[in-house]
């Protein structure tokens, strides 16, 4: 048997990658994505979608018909639908999203980075 001091048990739990906590839910007509350290790539199928938490890592395929963010440090890239929305609240949030015509915005909060890719 060995003993192992206390700060090298602490060293290899500090290095270990967070695990994501909370629901992530899809529905016929949603999707909602809500806790910490997500990572996750969804199909939007037309769907509306909420995201809802800290450090989560969001992709959607496919088109979507609204995306909702709050909180802080999520990354999320999506499509959404022309006459669509996004809507973007909170802090250091990093989006990037693509539409092939005119989408509602808001975006709300500090260092948000929202980005419209061709």
């Amino acid at each position: 048997m060995s003993i192992v001091p206390a700060f090298a048990i602490l060293a290899m739990l500090a290095g270990a990658p967070p695990q994501a906590t909370g629901p992530t839910e899809a529905g016929g007509r949603a999707i909602a994505i809500s806790g910490t350290d997500h990572v996750e790539t969804l199909s939007c199928d037309g769907r509306a979608v909420t995201i809802t938490g800290v450090d989560n890592t969001v992709t959607l395929t496919g088109v979507c018909r609204s995306v909702q963010i709050s909180g802080s440090g999520n990354t999320v890239t999506a499509t959404i639908a022309p006459g669509g929305a996004l809507s973007v609240t909170g802090t250091d949030q990093k989006v990037r999203w693509r539409s092939t015509g005119e989408v509602r915005r808001s975006v709300t909060g500090v260092d948000n980075q929202v980005v419209r890719e061709k």
